[in-house]
């Protein structure tokens, strides 16, 4: 009686420590939001009229890029954003353009001028953002990198162009 006790408390005792090491191990993949940029917890609309989390894109280098269809050196830049878009997708890397402006306008611009990289509506709310991730004065067109653990490592505030981000991105710890 005393040995199947033994064996019983033994096999719940391994049981509970498989449980704890795997609830540890989920957390361990589970980025604290709360740990994070407030840019982690926001839920973008898309010029489709769809939305989605930016916490989906944790766990990979993102290239976060605030622009506007009335900004000429934004429009200027972006086939530099989008060539790196491309050239750095297969590497892991995400791509997002933030619009400080309508859902219409970019729209239309999109239609004329495609991208390969996902884009938002930030609308003029943006310019919180924008201001919190290090650009005091809202200037357009700013650019911030976010390693793959959500942290920013990199800021631009005007333009940038495919050979700087390629350096900032190969320079960028795993």
């Amino acid at each position: 009686m005393k040995r199947r006790w033994l064996i019983g408390a033994g096999v719940a005792a391994s049981a509970a420590g498989i449980t704890l090491a795997l609830r540890q191990r989920q957390n361990n993949q589970q980025p604290n939001l709360a740990n994070l940029h407030p840019f982690w917890s926001l839920s973008v609309d898309r010029p489709d009229g769809t939305t989605f989390a930016t916490q989906t894109l944790l766990g990979q280098p993102l290239l976060l890029n605030f622009w506007a269809t009335w900004c000429p050196p934004c429009v200027k830049e972006f086939a530099e954003l989008d060539r790196f878009a491309v050239q750095f997708k297969p590497k892991g890397w995400a791509v997002l353009g933030l619009a400080l402006d309508s859902s219409e306008k970019v729209g239309a611009f999109l239609a004329k001028q495609p991208v390969s990289f996902l884009i938002g509506i930030a609308g003029m709310a943006g310019s919180d953002l924008v201001r919190s991730l290090g650009n005091k004065n809202g200037v357009l067109p700013f650019s911030v990198m976010f390693n793959s653990a959500g942290q920013p490592t990199w800021h631009k505030i005007g333009t940038t162009d495919l050979q700087e981000l390629t350096q900032q991105a190969q320079s960028m710890p795993p």
